[in-house]
């Protein structure tokens, strides 16, 4: 609707889990999103820049249920019924947000290492992940964008 109203620059957010950018500021190339720290809201864990993409992220921090003295995520695995385990986030970058809000979610119970044969056969995605194996925190990233001034870094990174 946007667009067919001739806008041309614009980032507009679905609540708190997909953002898309029409254009890009002007005399910018690209609208800068800030992708948390799902350990730490308030820390960034990559800052992109979005012209004409969708970016979504899947977390457990935000929606989740307790049952017996144990916390579990609010994201089912369709495999086994049960409450995906050792993801704790995911942002996918995509050309449109129904692809990015689906992939995100689809990426989160895969994970990072069936996502990557997903979304490398998936023309303009890439992929940030947040896994907490065994109490260590990895992150991994697939076609991720290392944009200059990313707080990436103070996180050890692993491509794949």
């Amino acid at each position: 609707m946007l667009r067919e109203a001739g806008v041309t620059a614009a980032l507009t957010s679905s609540g708190s889990s997909s953002i898309y950018a029409i254009g890009a500021p002007p005399g910018k190339t690209g609208w800068p999103v800030r992708v948390s720290d799902p350990l730490d809201r308030t820390r960034t864990l990559s800052t992109i820049l979005l012209k004409d993409q969708s970016l979504s992220t899947s977390g457990n921090y935000e929606k989740f249920f307790q049952l017996n003295g144990r916390t579990y995520c609010h994201i089912m695995d369709p495999r086994t019924g049960r409450p995906v385990k050792g993801t704790l986030q995911t942002s996918v970058i995509a050309s449109e947000a129904t692809d990015s809000d689906a992939l995100s979610t689809a990426a989160f119970v895969m994970g990072p290492e069936r996502s990557a044969r997903l979304l490398n056969n998936i023309a303009g995605t890439a992929a940030i992940f947040v896994t907490d194996r065994n109490g260590m925190e990895r992150i991994v990233q697939i076609r991720w964008p290392n944009q200059a001034g990313s707080a990436a870094q103070m996180i050890k990174t692993e491509s794949k």
